[in-house]
């Protein structure tokens, strides 16, 4: 139940990481060659966990028709296939978004018959049906992009009167969306024609950039959809090629193409008519925009200017509708701070209206109308978050004084008793009479324990190693329960062990030696062990705390909050307090930052504050001190003033050299360890050889025997830990926008719609592993 409770205090508190799966960027640089063979090389950037990636190349598209002259066949056929895939080169390079294809560096990867997933720096090859699979085994956590070089020989072709590439970039097989890709094709020494054509989604563009070089590129690439380029080009580009049609193709080509742009215009043009539809239905300035940019990009100028026209007739409608929505949000802010509501990021919202406007002099109106709401709120928000800061403030300081006015009352019983006792408490073990103090198991009572050990022979420190500790098994039988219920948990059945090496505990035989003294207290009448609080109540209690934190009055779930790890959580009542109030102040910036300085401000004096007056609370015990323990604990707290005060002791009072050892051991169960040897030293000759021994022994051992108890103590806390989930999915895109598809080759948007990519030869495919 802590571990549950605690998680839900880190969920609250700590936004989830989320991450979508695909391709950041995807950039393809292709080089047409004198010989027809088309050579590739791909850079692409995938996210999110993978062991690496599949990259499935095809040379032939199985479902092209066998080419023949007539003009319907000017699509892909046969001919645009390729007669082989060579795979030339495979790295794992650094991630960016300007890759340069002139200076390739990173990781060359080794060819292997067979790798396993985890493996770095190889990739294997393997046939498929018209193709080869290549799997590159780069995982995720080496924080690199992929680089491959391929080569589809004899692709290109030779008609009578031009050249031509076909070329399937992606098939529909290929399993990961893309944000980003750029296709360039280079096409060296080309001087007279240039032309080229996209096929896919019709939100892809593609252009001319020079004689030489054409590219493709799209925005937010779903995946298994289909892109294809065709490129015309000089015939003496690949002088070497041949494969050749002996036919004039050009005019054919532009022909089939006209159709395809002729359909994917008509889609442009069916959604700027939907746009319209909704503009006309509802006149906001969202739909007027969406209007607006379906038009930029269709690239016919008649029609461009009729559709301008039309749209810009409902500049006043718009205008009129904004301000309509702009006077009801005023009305419902004003609404809410009568009622005393947060209505701060409804007044953030306001700040949109007037840019949605065309007409000035009203825009002028609307800010001057939200300077006048920004002064009532932001008078309402201050007084109500003083009013937030200091019931925040009052429930902790208030808490605190609750949870502490049974010591103050101890203190007063206490003035009765005697200032000193000199004597060594012998009706309580050492451990159980720094327990009834204040009901805490810490590291001082593990480390004077040990101590204890060591001055009764039962352990014995290495002479050569002092880190070293071994058990004096002729000692053995001087053990009583207590002492081997440590043994057992220092030694864990060794019989020798080295400190250095002992970072963790046995937490079950921690609870028996720490359970010893609690029964030790109970039997004698000085305790009574509290009666633990009902799972029901502890779910009852979440609940509400979780219910009350995101509702305004979420101060009610800090009381619960405080109060219930006041209970449960003893040790980490100071976290989990500054943890709330954080919670709080972060809330309260998030919805009023027009308040942050001040907020952060006030976040700094309440952290302050809750640090110096909760400093001390620590992990204590479930136990109730009866009457008869109070009368032992007051008794105690002399012999423990005894000790402090050691240093001030004249010299008639000083007690024997001999008690000595005993007293720093007590002394050190209390906490005050040190300071007393402080004080000893003080009062005695240096050279006494037998008083010099017990303080190297208390010098040398205290600080490593403190350190494995205070690891005691942190492993039996409840340990949480949080997984950040990632979620997986596509880039979502649509197939809106692009521009104007262009049925002479000359650049402009994707022709046919999705349906028509991939009708080319070649082609990819595959995803992660």
């Amino acid at each position: 139940m802590k571990k549950v409770l605690f998680v839900l205090f880190l969920m609250i508190s700590f936004p989830l990481i989320v991450s979508a799966y695909g391709i950041d960027d995807f950039y393809i640089n292709a080089t047409i060659l004198d010989n027809g063979d088309l050579e590739v090389e791909e850079y692409f950037n995938l996210n999110g966990y993978f062991n690496g990636m599949e990259r499935i190349y095809y040379y032939k598209n199985s479902n092209t028709k066998e080419f023949d002259s007539e003009e319907y066949m000017y699509g892909g056929s046969s001919i645009h296939n390729a007669d082989d895939v060579i795979i030339e080169e495979v790295r794992g390079v650094n991630i960016s978004s300007d890759f340069n294809f002139d200076n390739i560096s990173g990781d060359i990867f080794e060819y292997r018959n067979t790798a396993e997933k985890g493996s770095y720096g190889v990739y294997t090859l393997s046939n498929v049906f018209n193709g080869k699979s290549l799997l590159i085994y780069l995982p995720s956590n080496k924080n690199r992009a992929f680089y491959v070089k391929y080569k589809l020989t004899n692709m290109a072709i030779i008609h009578e009167d031009v050249a031509e590439l076909g070329w399937t970039v992606f098939s529909s097989s290929f399993n990961e969306s893309i944000n980003n890709l750029v296709i360039n094709v280079n096409i060296p020494n080309n001087n007279n024609i240039i032309r080229i054509w996209a096929h896919g989604p019709i939100n892809g563009e593609s252009k001319i950039i020079s004689n030489n070089l054409v590219q493709a590129n799209i925005l937010g690439l779903n995946s298994n959809t289909a892109i294809d380029v065709r490129v015309v080009f000089d015939k003496d580009v690949i002088y070497n090629s041949n494969k050749r049609t002996h036919v004039n193709a050009l005019e054919k080509i532009i022909r089939y193409e006209k159709a395809l742009a002729d359909k994917a215009n008509s889609i442009r043009e069916n959604e700027i008519e939907a746009n319209f539809r909704n503009l006309n239905n509802t006149p906001s300035r969202s739909n007027y925009d969406l209007t607006l940019s379906a038009i930029a990009v269709y690239n016919n100028k008649e029609k461009t200017d009729e559709y301008l026209s039309r749209l810009y007739e409902y500049k006043n409608r718009v205008d009129k509708y904004e301000y309509g929505l702009f006077n009801n949000e005023i009305e419902i802010i004003n609404n809410k701070v009568r009622n005393n509501q947060d209505a701060y990021k409804l007044y953030l919202n306001l700040s949109e209206y007037p840019e949605n406007v065309f007409d000035l002099e009203l825009k002028m109106k609307m800010l001057s109308e939200i300077e006048v709401v920004k002064n009532i709120i932001i008078k309402k928000e201050i007084l109500f978050e003083i009013y937030r800061i200091t019931i925040a403030l009052l429930i902790i300081v208030g808490a605190f004084i609750i949870k502490n006015i049974p010591k103050y009352l101890n203190k007063r019983i206490k003035k009765t008793e005697p200032l000193y006792i000199r004597d060594i408490p012998t009706d309580l073990s050492l451990v159980a009479a720094s327990i009834l103090i204040d009901k805490k198991v810490s590291s001082y009572e593990i480390t004077a324990s040990i101590l204890d050990l060591i001055k009764r022979k039962i352990i014995v420190v290495d002479e050569a190693n002092h880190n070293i500790l071994n058990i004096n098994e002729d000692m053995v039988e001087n053990m009583n329960d207590n002492d081997l219920n440590l043994i057992k948990m220092i030694f864990d059945n060794e019989k020798s062990i080295n400190l250095k090496d002992k970072k963790r505990i046995n937490e079950i035989r921690f609870a028996c030696w720490k359970g010893s003294f609690i029964k030790e207290l109970k039997d004698k009448g000085y305790v009574t062990i509290k009666t633990p609080v009902p799972v029901t109540i502890n779910i009852v209690t979440i609940i509400i705390i979780i219910l009350s934190l995101f509702t305004d009055l979420y101060f009610i779930g800090l009381v619960l909050i405080i109060l219930y790890s006041l209970r449960k959580y003893k040790i980490y009542s100071p976290i989990v307090m500054l943890m709330c109030l954080n919670f709080h102040f972060i809330k309260t910036c998030i919805s009023t930052n027009h308040f942050i300085m001040i907020s952060i401000i006030f976040n700094i004096i309440s952290t302050i504050i809750c640090y110096i007056v909760l400093r001390r609370v620590d992990y204590k015990l479930d136990i109730k001190i009866t009457k008869t323990g109070k009368i032992m604990r007051n008794k105690i707290f002399a012999f423990r003033n005894f000790l402090n005060d050691f240093g001030r002791l004249n010299e008639k009072e000083i007690p024997e050299v001999s008690l000595w050892e005993n007293y720093l051991i007590y002394a050190t169960a209390f906490g005050i360890g040190d300071k007393v040897l402080k004080s000893m030293k003080m009062m005695v000759n240096t050279n006494d050889v037998n008083i010099q021994a017990i303080f190297n022994t208390y010098i040398d051992y205290s600080t490593s025997f403190d350190s494995i108890s205070r690891n005691i103590i942190t492993f039996t806390m409840p340990k949480t830990e949080i997984t950040i989930p990632e979620s997986n999915g596509d880039w979502s895109s649509s197939d809106s926008g692009g521009s104007y598809s262009s049925s002479d080759g000359f650049g402009g948007g994707f022709s046919g719609g999705s349906d028509s990519g991939g009708s080319f030869g070649g082609g990819s495919g595959g995803g992660r592993f």
